[in-house]
């Protein structure tokens, strides 16, 4: 109706290198149509780059509805069929004669660590951070879902929810009737009989309820109850721990928590702390503030118990001291834990679900159809600004922990795209009830709407990726006679190789004795 056709079939346009793609392009199906293999190979090698020659440019994707330039798709599809034609392609002893399996290993994964990797961040919420449940479900269902996944607050519980699930499992956790709500509805019954059983307006218990929340989100920076939290969350995702839900689903669960001191960990996963319980974990992360809640990280020993957690002796999981002064005000300036994960995971791309109630509503997604009006560009260079002013406040020492968690948003270290639910004024009474299964169908939605607008650009960004990470999984798989391609290969994340090694051994050992890990 747009006539938006015309522009998406024609291939001329300033804003990417329509030339340099134009090419490849045609290199890349005459080597597939000649079956010539050394061609393909050095065409996989040499030039595979996310944004090559600015296919990712924002301006490209904001045009048509129904997708992008159709050279760049017809790029995108042509590599992703080169790569499968390479992994499956016929291996010899001889190189002269085709592609040996050792050759066809170290293509795959140095082409996959020169493209990078991409990780999901949840952020926040509240109960509007049910929407990344939804994000998920919309990613996973068209084959985009990242195995690298970090959460942050709300974020983090979700984050946590997804990575303990396998594949099979997903679709049907993506829906409220599979979540357990039970002691959130025996909380609501033991309030109701508390405040007895006389009528009260409706504004009289909104005003109450609001003034009780507040109440608890200065005193222990949860404004849910922290014990009911708990109890639910714990009930959904059970006793497992980072590296059991690695072993269990391969996806890489990351939770930032906020730092104690200068130099304490501030990003968790199966590297970093392998026998931390998921549910403390996130647990922590959606505090406000450490110092002043009663919730703590514990972890598994060696004979299956679960203690608290002690990083200076992880392996007895010893008591955490507490004579440490807390650590509130400081110049001293923390890793982000998105540079970390970067470190650890070769991440050079981020999708971040932004689903804070503060920041959300003065946020656009990263690619939109329509043009902002004048009142809301105002309010984004307010927000703007102040962020600017409480950036400068964090960075002389006068900011305090919790209102830093509470302003400032984490620092993106590289290329990302930011999904935005959309939110009305009337969603801020949500915050002041209890989860229900209505409610959490009613958040999905929102979330998967949110990603609709992005799938053609998120194709583009991930397909490519993924194609790379099955590929390089399934030959190595496959190749059992084919020797590991030196310590960089012996580690399957990047960084870490002893410690996995020495962690898996413990786990077998431990699996033994308490026979109740998730076998992968």
């Amino acid at each position: 109706m747009l006539e938006n056709d015309l522009w998406r079939r024609t291939s001329i346009d300033r804003n990417f290198n329509w030339r340099l793609i134009e090419q490849r392009l045609f290199a890349l199906e005459d080597a597939i149509d000649t079956t010539d293999v050394h061609k393909l190979h050095d065409l996989l090698r040499s030039g595979l780059s996310r944004n090559l020659g600015g296919i990712l440019n924002p301006k490209l994707y904001n045009k048509a509805n129904a997708g992008t330039k159709e050279l760049i798709e017809a790029y995108i599809t042509t590599v992703s069929q080169g790569i499968e034609t390479f992994t499956h392609w016929p291996t010899t002893q001889n190189d002269n004669e085709g592609v040996t399996p050792q050759q066809k290993l170290n293509l795959l994964y140095d082409t996959r660590s020169a493209y990078g990797r991409t990780a999901l961040v949840l952020q926040g919420g509240s109960i509007f951070g049910i929407c990344h449940i939804g994000v998920v479900k919309s990613l996973f269902s068209r084959g985009l879902l990242p195995r690298l996944i970090a959460g942050t607050a709300t974020g983090a519980l979700m984050a946590a929810w997804v990575c303990v699930h396998t594949d099979d499992e997903l679709l049907e956790f993506c829906r409220g009737s599979s979540v357990d709500l039970s002691h959130f509805i025996a909380s609501s019954y033991r309030a109701a009989r508390a405040n007895g059983e006389g009528p009260h307006p409706y504004g009289w218990l909104w005003l109450r309820t609001f003034y009780r929340r507040l109440n608890r989100y200065l005193a222990s920076g949860f404004i849910l109850d922290p014990m009911v939290l708990q109890e639910s969350f714990r009930a959904n995702v059970g006793d497992l721990t980072f590296e059991e839900a690695y072993e269990r689903t391969t996806r890489v669960l990351n939770i930032t928590i906020s730092p104690s001191g200068p130099g304490s960990i501030t990003l968790l996963n199966y590297l970093t702390a392998p026998h931390v319980l998921i549910w403390s974990a996130a647990m922590v992360s959606s505090a406000a503030d450490t110092q002043s809640c009663k919730v703590q990280l514990y972890c598994k020993d060696s004979e299956g118990a679960i203690l608290p957690y002690n990083p200076a002796r992880h392996t007895d999981c010893a008591t955490l001291t507490k004579s440490s002064k807390p650590w509130k005000k400081s110049t001293h300036k923390q890793e982000s834990p998105l540079s970390r994960l970067a470190e650890l995971f070769n991440v050079n791309h981020y999708v971040i679900s932004q689903a804070r109630p503060y920041i959300a509503p003065f946020l656009y997604p990263s690619l939109r159809t329509s043009q902002p009006s004048f009142r809301a560009l105002f309010s984004r260079l307010i927000i703007w600004e102040l962020q600017h002013r409480f950036s400068q406040l964090e960075t002389m020492g006068l900011l305090p922990l919790r209102a830093k968690r509470l302003l400032l948003d984490e620092t993106v270290p590289g290329a990302h795209m930011t999904v935005v639910p959309e939110m009305r004024i009337s969603d801020w009474a949500r915050l002041l009830r209890n989860p229900t299964e209505r409610e959490i169908d009613h958040w999905i939605m929102r979330g998967e709407r949110s990603v609709w607008p992005h799938m053609t650009a998120l194709i583009m960004r991930l397909r490519v990726e993924i194609t790379l990470d099955r590929g390089y999984q399934l030959v190595r798989r496959t190749g059992r006679h084919v020797a590991l391609v030196g310590d960089e290969e012996e580690n399957e994340e990047g960084a870490g190789a002893m410690e996995v090694r020495s962690a898996r051994k413990r786990k077998r050992t431990r699996a033994a004795s308490t026979g109740n890990v998730a076998q992968s």
